[in-house]
Order: structure tokens, then sequence, then C-alpha cells
């Protein structure tokens, strides 16, 4: 049938959903040895990590990403210089 909207099982909007706590997400962010290659994990599902670094801009290859267990991220971050990486997210408490 044209035209029906199954509207079952639609996903709530963000400002409707629950997040929990940032201690039970586990976010890791492990900086390679090469000092630009940082590696994303976590415990449970992450959507939108923004990252950031005080002072000069680094050049990121992938932002606002979406994170899952059991599948980490390499994003490449060039012009890092040893600074420390800052992660906001969705359902973070920053906003």
């Amino acid at each position: 049938m044209v035209g029906v909207i199954d509207l079952g099982n639609r996903p709530e909007p963000f400002k409707f959903i629950k997040f929990p706590p940032k201690s039970e997400l586990g976010l890791k962010i492990t900086v390679g040895q090469d000092g630009e290659t940082l590696t994303l994990e976590c415990q449970k599902p992450i959507k939108g990590i923004v990252l950031d670094v005080d002072g000069d801009d680094v050049k990121w290859s992938d932002q606002a990403i979406d994170l899952v267990p059991g599948d980490p991220q390499t994003i490449r971050a060039v012009g890092l210089n040893g600074r420390e990486v800052q992660a906001r997210f969705l359902g973070d408490g920053t906003a």
C-alpha cells in the first residue's frame, strides 16, 4: 500500500532519551606512539563524539562519530603535539 507510514518501533527523539552516566560509558582515548593516531573505545554506545584540544588547531580525520562497544575507531590528529584530547558527546551534560 503506497503512502502508509508504520509508526511502530520508531526511535525516540534525543531529548527524550535517558543517557547512562559518563562513568558507565567506559570511554577510553589512547594516543599511539606516533603522537597523531588516536584509538577510541567504549563499554556502552556513545553518540556524536566531538574531539578537541586547547591551543592551536588540530586537523582531525573524523569528527562527530558514533562509538559502539567492540568496534574501536582510529582517528588521525595531525598537529596534536602531545596535548590532552577532550571529548564531548550527546548526553555528557555539557550542553
